[in-house]
């Protein structure tokens, strides 16, 4: 496949080969790393990527009519592109019509040491093909960017070609399920040179309750393991996981950082008279509060703390790893013992014990022990309290560093999404149902509250929008109580009305009594499942609804109760309805014990879940005297 050269035959495709139901296909990806040694300059590293697409409908327009380049700066240096072209290909009466793009329209986003260069292809319709080509310049030579032969959209050829010197000494992992098509590795004239090929490799998307589709795209690494020019210059790299940590512990960036006092003497000076503060795990909490009242997370998620810590203390501004740098520093001011714990998030991928790169490596929390209960803490997501760690760092395991001694934890949790929901509503002679709201979001799901409050900047903008989701009613006196305080539960309350909950049926009315639900639908909708079903977390919802019946109506029907559980007793559901007077009540109790379960349950999940969604939409039924 060579650039420029589209056929006909491939702009009349509509459709995928390896999959009907596709919007669009990549018909050729290669990918080329190269590393040589030049004079004067040093090892460099090449990079090339040419990727030929086809748009099969308007769907696919949305998917793949732009791309983005990422270029790694650091301490001066910094990728540079030498080569970029970028066509889009387009039949009309027969002949092919090409609308080129232009590098210098692209839009550039920073994220921390890296900007992201996006571009976005012009003329791009249902049946296009879509050419682009570029190549980087690298001093960074130690990490080669991972290869994913395997997208959300079906690959039909996928190549990747690496080069490099025999003084460097590579080692390679492998992961997924897509076997390989192709394979070859040969040493010649001082040049080690591997090839890897894929053919039709089928779409990878994400599910619903899904660990992100990133841990399971089959991808490989290269991992630099020394340089060897013999007499001349040896360097060994990371083979271990203990040496990862004693590298970070013993340098002035990261362990040394941690001993430099005049960093933290304003937070242990504040802690020390905090009247309030006098066991150590009030130590701890004052001096959280402190941090997160006195610093702003940059929302740049790191393992490395800045280099330039001055900055970060003159600004009150940093790195999430900057920000619980501040609190490790200052325990450690406190005497209370604590550790690094280096993680890599949900959107980074599982970290591999097999597998010790310091590149996986993305973020920093706490790990601190006081009288030998132990407890993890993230300060810079302000949303997160003791032990309560955000989801996107409830991954697989964690390595808490040391020196000599590192050790892997476990980076789940016990605590539960956890609603409480209590609803008090009448309707009046015009079928008007009204009434109050109150919620109590305990463990997850006060802090996704919270989550929400910093993606949207304020609890005014949260409230609006969550107006603008219940669109169908009057939403009044809305309010949230507890939001700063993560050790307590969220409260939320509003009264609301709507005319169009009952449905009038002449003599008979029916009302569906659970109006604000988490599953309105089965979230589990395919026949199979290929990967498990990650909760994240374990989930416990509890609603209780209370009608007043006005005169001149009596009950016919009352939702009928229900209580069942799957077939390991780990999820339950009970269903309870009862009328005294002119009220009645409904109340559903709804578990999920475990935050993940294997493909073989599946089935199971899917019949349960089925049952939850139908059985909690009975009507109440009553008849007009």
């Amino acid at each position: 496949m060579k650039f420029g050269k589209v056929s006909l035959e491939e702009l009349r495709m509509t459709t995928c080969d390896i999959d009907s139901t596709a919007d669009a296909v990549i018909l050729g990806d290669f990918n080329r790393y190269s590393l040589e040694y030049l004079p004067n300059l040093g090892i460099k590293l090449s990079i090339d990527v040419y990727r030929r697409i086809k748009i099969l409908n308007t769907d696919g327009i949305a998917k793949m009519s732009d791309f983005a380049i990422g270029l790694y700066h650091s301490n001066g240096n910094r990728d540079k592109i030498s080569y970029f072209k970028a066509v889009t290909y387009n039949e009309e009466n027969g002949e092919i019509i090409e609308t080129k793009l232009d590098k210098d329209s692209r839009f550039i986003e920073e994220e921390g040491n890296w900007d992201i260069h996006k571009f976005a292809f012009t003329n791009v319709k249902a049946g296009s093909v879509l050419e682009y080509k570029y190549s980087i310049t690298s001093d960074y030579v130690t990490y080669l960017p991972t290869y994913h032969p395997q997208q959300d959209i079906p690959v039909l050829w996928s190549e990747l070609y690496v080069e490099y010197i025999e003084q460097l000494e590579f080692k390679y992992f492998m992961k997924g399920r897509v076997p390989l098509s192709f394979s070859d590795h040969h040493r010649i004239e001082g040049k080690i040179q591997d090839t890897w090929i894929f053919q039709n490799i089928p779409s990878m998307e994400q599910d619903n309750f899904m660990a992100p589709v990133i841990n399971y795209k089959t991808q490989i690494d290269y991992e630099l393991r020394n340089i060897n020019f013999p007499g001349q210059y040896y360097k060994e790299y990371t083979t271990t996981w203990q040496e990862v940590a004693k590298d970070a512990m013993k340098s002035d960036y990261f362990g040394g950082l941690v001993k430099k006092e005049r960093f933290y003497k304003d937070i242990t000076a504040h802690v020390l008279a905090d009247s309030s503060a006098v066991t150590k795990e009030e130590q701890v909490l004052s001096a959280i509060n402190y941090i997160r009242g006195q610093y702003q997370w940059n929302n740049q998620n790191r393992f490395y703390p800045s280099r330039d810590f001055n900055k970060v203390i003159k600004n009150k501004r940093g790195r999430s790893s900057d920000l619980n740098m501040l609190l490790l520093g200052t325990l450690h001011q406190l005497g209370i013992t604590s550790r690094p714990l280096a993680l890599s998030t949900r959107n980074n991928g599982i970290l591999m014990e097999s597998k010790p790169s310091i590149e996986d490596l993305n973020y920093l929390i706490c790990y601190i022990t006081i009288d030998e209960e132990v407890f993890l803490v993230d300060v810079a997501t302000d949303y997160s309290g003791i032990n309560a760690l955000p989801s996107k760092c409830l991954n697989g395991k964690g390595l808490v560093l040391d020196e000599k001694h590192s050790k892997w934890v476990a980076l789940e949790t016990h605590m539960k999404y956890k609603r409480r929901v209590f609803v008090q509503a009448t309707f009046d002679e015009d079928l008007m149902v009204s009434g109050s709201c109150q919620t109590k979001e305990q463990g997850y799901a006060g802090q996704s509250i919270r989550r929400s409050i910093q993606k949207e900047g304020s609890e005014e903008e949260y409230i609006s929008k969550q107006k603008n989701g219940l669109e169908d009613y009057e939403i009044s006196d809305y309010s949230l109580i507890d939001v700063e305080n993560t050790q307590k539960a969220v409260g939320v309350k509003f009264s609301f009305e709507n005319e169009e909950l009952i449905n009038d049926m002449g003599d008979l009315l029916t009302l569906e009594p659970i109006l604000f639900k988490d599953f309105d639908e089965n979230p589990f909708k395919k026949d199979t499942r290929e990967f498990p079903i990650d909760f994240i977390y374990p989930i416990s919802l509890d609603y209780t609804y209370m009608y007043t019946i006005p005169e001149g109506f009596v009950i016919e029907e009352l939702p009928q109760p229900t209580r069942v559980t799957n077939s390991d007793k780990t999820i339950g559901f009970s269903l309870n309805s009862v009328a005294r007077g002119n009220t009645i009540t409904v109340s559903v109790k709804f578990n999920v014990d475990q935050a993940m379960y294997h493909t073989e349950q599946y089935e199971d999940l899917k019949s349960f879940f089925d049952y939850f969604v139908t059985q909690q939409k009975q009507p109440i039924v009553l008849k007009q005297l």
